[in-house]
């Protein structure tokens, strides 16, 4: 694994994935804007950038990690995924973990000419299915930027107590942006800005998303959500099982969902 300086302040250029086991913080230090000054972590074609693996010796000691203040960049237009915590089994797995202040976007110019990762932030604990040890747990999302992805911008896969605050998801020279919620239970997320989809699928539960979004899809499966705030368009599936507060374009015709909409329906 490369060394990472503590509270670094200029680019470091990675030449493959930056591969963590224990929880460690990787902080920078100085302006995290859409210049070349400040903390730069890039990553190259075919590499994913950051992982947290969740295995270290000995158990447990993966969770406790940071990623904050610094700018995660794609180097080329078939770059990996920016960051991933995953794990590889319920004593091995990453968590109580914290993402704050970071801009994830490609490397190049704003004329198009740019890096793309695949995919932002991947929260992948779709190995853990155990009861009472599911999932990557309590991880902290706080002032984050997406953009330049070809999949999804941020995928929560079987994510468990994970909360987000002022995240903003654009598209940049990337594909329409997807904040993307796979099972998992009890997540929040406040002040968003979702200038593309949200998708919530599989065993979600106990769900709460304030913001402003541009389309947002409930699958059938999907249990106890609740969505604030404008919506162009919103589309639930018939089985599942919330409630809508706030003003959409386009609301779906399904009276057999058990979705309550407390809602104000503007004319497309």
């Amino acid at each position: 694994m490369p060394t990472i300086p503590h509270h670094f302040t200029t680019r470091i250029n990675l030449e493959n994935e930056l591969t963590i086991g224990s929880g460690i913080d990787i902080i920078g230090s100085g302006p995290v804007g859409t210049d070349e000054r400040g903390p730069i972590i890039s990553f190259p074609g075919d590499s994913h950038g950051i992982v947290f693996t969740g295995v270290g010796d000995p158990a447990y000691t993966g969770t406790g990690g940071s990623v904050q203040n610094l700018k995660l960049r794609a180097r080329t237009h078939m770059s990996g995924d920016a960051l991933t915590i995953t794990a590889a089994g319920k004593d091995s797995r990453s968590g109580e973990m914290l993402l704050q202040r970071l801009l994830i976007y490609g490397d190049g110019h704003g004329d198009g000419v740019r890096g793309t990762a695949d995919r932002g932030i991947v929260i992948d604990g779709s190995m853990l299915r155990q009861p009472g040890a599911a999932g990557i747990r309590r991880v902290t999302m706080h002032d984050i930027r997406i953009a330049d992805t070809r999949r999804e911008s941020i995928l929560l896969h079987n994510a468990v107590h994970c909360s987000m605050t002022s995240v903003q998801l654009d598209t940049g020279v990337g594909v329409l942006p997807v904040l993307r919620i796979v099972d998992g239970q009890n997540i929040i997320g406040t002040n968003l800005i979702i200038n593309g989809q949200v998708i919530l699928e599989g065993t979600a539960n106990d769900i709460m998303l304030s913001g402003r979004f541009d389309e947002v899809i409930v699958k059938s499966t999907v249990r106890n959500c609740v969505i604030t705030g404008p919506v162009r368009a919103l589309y639930v599936e018939p089985g599942a099982t919330g409630a809508f507060y706030g003003i959409a374009k386009i609301i779906e015709d399904r009276s057999q969902t058990g979705f309550t909409r407390f809602a104000n329906k503007l004319t497309p």
